[in-house]
């Protein structure tokens, strides 16, 4: 079984790739990794695109969603 991509490993990286790092200690500063990425992302200079909770489990299943408003389900049959 592969990696898994977790925040533990994408914070930090982001953080060393834009050079930020506490002022004391000077080790990588994750969580101001952390607050960058989300930040673009809602400014929408990055397209954020996470799976929901047990979607490998349903991959036929899809929902429309605007808002967190749930609209209706429907399926897509994959051939």
């Amino acid at each position: 079984m592969g990696k898994k991509t977790t925040h533990v490993c994408i914070f930090p990286a982001w953080a060393e790739q834009r050079g930020f790092y506490t002022a004391n200690a000077a080790r990588l500063d994750g969580n101001r990794g952390a607050n960058n990425l989300l930040r673009l992302a809602v400014e929408g200079k990055l397209c954020l695109c996470l799976f929901r909770p047990g979607y490998t489990k349903k991959k036929g299943l899809f929902w429309v969603e605007i808002w967190g408003a749930l609209l209706m389900p429907y399926t897509i049959n994959r051939q």
